[in-house]
């Protein structure tokens, strides 16, 4: 394949090659490449869901409250920060 990305020894910059035009299938595989190489580079992404909102990652998953009935649950991915999305019909949150 004529897709590349590659991480350099010190972990700081990264290379990425595409010499052509690329249909969906192979875009959505370099992007898998992509998240690999950052999750490989350093420094390591922050723990920020958006600005302002810090959330200390432990195990990597995140749930909060958002409204009655709602959950936002979020997994922290080292190569794009976090994924998340809202769930309706949800418990609500023991502490």
């Amino acid at each position: 394949m004529d897709l590349e990305c590659g991480v350099s020894a010190d972990r700081q910059t990264a290379i990425v090659c595409v010499d052509r035009q690329l249909g969906a299938a192979e875009l959505e595989q370099l992007i898998e490449n992509l998240m690999a190489c950052r999750s490989e580079m350093v420094p390591r992404r922050r723990a920020v869901m958006f600005p302002g909102a810090r959330i200390l990652v432990g195990s990597g998953v995140h749930r909060q409250a958002a409204g009655v009935g709602r959950a936002m649950v979020a997994v922290h991915h080292p190569g794009i920060g976090w994924i998340g999305a809202t769930a309706e019909n949800c418990p609500p949150t023991t502490t």
